[in-house]
């Protein structure tokens, strides 16, 4: 099994770039499916994970699912990462990356400021719970009204 590409996206091997510009295959249409399904799925977990925290009375599991919340926010933000200076121009590819910045990281502020009165209001349990279904709902919402997100061609 090639750890570069998976089986499930593995390019004929006439198609196959050789081994010493392997890098270059990540523009491969396949692969940047491959990674959008990665960040799809991510995005599944981690509003599960964040559901079940909300949902959790237990404090280790509380703990472990706070855990598994964290290695989620880690593959997602990698992942984003590492498609966008994959399919983002040579040219402005510094921009889009501040961009994706400031909006991974600098708007984080802002949500907390909505759920913030929210959880004075219901609890943070509930609060919680709210901002993974606003997430999820947010990413259905992208899947199902732009085909361009998903197609990525």
């Amino acid at each position: 099994m090639d750890l570069i590409w998976p089986d499930s996206v593995a390019p004929r091997p006439a198609e196959r770039p050789p081994a010493a510009c392997r890098f270059g295959a990540l523009r491969h249409r396949d692969f940047t499916l491959f990674w959008m399904s990665v960040i799809t799925s991510n995005t599944g977990y981690w509003m599960q994970l964040v559901a079940a925290f909300a949902l959790s009375t237990w404090y280790p599991l509380s703990v472990a699912l706070l855990v598994g919340v964290g290695a989620m926010n880690f593959a997602f933000g990698a992942t984003a990462s590492t498609l966008l200076q994959t399919i983002a121009p040579n040219a402005p590819r510094g921009r889009i990356m501040s961009l994706y910045t400031l909006c991974f990281l600098g708007l984080s502020p802002l949500g907390a400021g909505f759920i913030g009165p929210i959880a004075d209001l219901t609890g943070a349990p509930a609060a919680i719970l709210a901002g993974a279904l606003v997430v999820a709902l947010a990413a259905l919402t992208l899947a199902l009204t732009r085909p361009d997100v998903r197609a990525l061609e």
